[in-house]
């Protein structure tokens, strides 16, 4: 599949109103149009593959904390699914083929691996995008169990969540209640996105950082931060006036933004430098 196919196909998904969006299938897009040669059959079926095998570890009868506990044993012992933290700030550890192949990634695409195998079994997991780290909730009557993928699939309770984000970030991160709201759809997508812009510009890989700016403005159009995003990459590959013009569109935002002051003061550092160059 082609650039355009993909991003056209990527389009038509998020184009539509509301959150009854496939996030599998918009997340091969975006793969799709960056790496190439994405065979979606073929994923489909390693995935389906995967819940039947992860069947074997689990039992109608059983409790569904005992279901959920063996198949997080399952994908993360058994299969060896688990973050990188060797290697964190690498686009292969966010594009969900990737992901499956190597069975290494980010919080977020191991989340979605959890979701989709999760799917195929009758256990919806949803996405708790906490700050800086997402976690996956299954929920069933009164009974609500929180997994970690990126640590082998650790299952936690809400107040153990509060503990490992006080181990991780030292205090300096507090969480509240709001934090453990479920992330929509377009919210995934938009962090996975981020995510992507963050690898590609510490790599310097501009043109798939600035299509990933790109992709989010088709997830949420009304976003000002892309233009401040876009701005960064022509600045970055030495596109002033572009960049400039970036900026001015994001002026053109109402209500003005509260950094007005900040935007105009970088158009003024954006117009020396092409003077200087002059």
């Amino acid at each position: 599949m082609g650039f355009s196919d993909s991003r056209t196909n990527f389009a038509e998904i998020v184009g539509r109103l509301g959150e009854d969006l496939d996030l599998l299938r918009a997340s091969l897009y975006i793969a799709d149009e960056d790496c190439g040669g994405i065979n979606f059959e073929q994923i489909y079926g390693e995935l389906n593959v995967l819940a039947v095998a992860a069947s074997d570890y689990m039992r109608p009868s059983a409790a569904f904390p005992a279901n959920i506990k063996s198949l997080s044993k399952f994908l993360s012992v058994v299969q060896g699914f688990t973050g990188n933290l060797d290697k964190y700030y690498l686009a292969d550890n966010i594009y969900f083929h990737k992901v499956l192949d190597k069975k290494k990634g980010i919080p977020i695409s191991l989340s979605l691996i959890y979701m989709e195998v999760g799917k195929r079994l009758g256990i919806y997991f949803e996405p708790i995008g906490l700050p800086g780290h997402m976690l996956i909730k299954g929920t069933q009557g009164s009974d609500q169990i929180y997994l970690d993928p990126f640590n082998h699939g650790k299952i936690l309770t809400k107040d153990e969540c509060y503990e490992l984000f006080d181990k991780m970030f030292g205090g300096k991160v507090v969480l509240t209640e709001q934090s453990f709201k479920v992330t929509t759809k377009r919210e995934f997508l938009v962090r996975q996105l981020l995510n992507l812009i963050n690898v590609h510009m510490k790599s310097n890989n501009y043109i798939q950082a600035l299509a990933a700016i790109d992709r989010i403005e088709l997830v949420i159009p009304t976003d000002g931060q892309n233009f401040k995003d876009r701005s960064k990459v022509f600045r970055a590959v030495g596109k002033y006036s572009r960049a400039i013009y970036e900026l001015e569109c994001y002026l053109k935002l109402r209500p003005l933004p509260l950094d007005e002051k900040a935007i105009r003061r970088k158009i003024r550092e954006l117009w020396a430098i092409i003077a200087a160059l002059n």
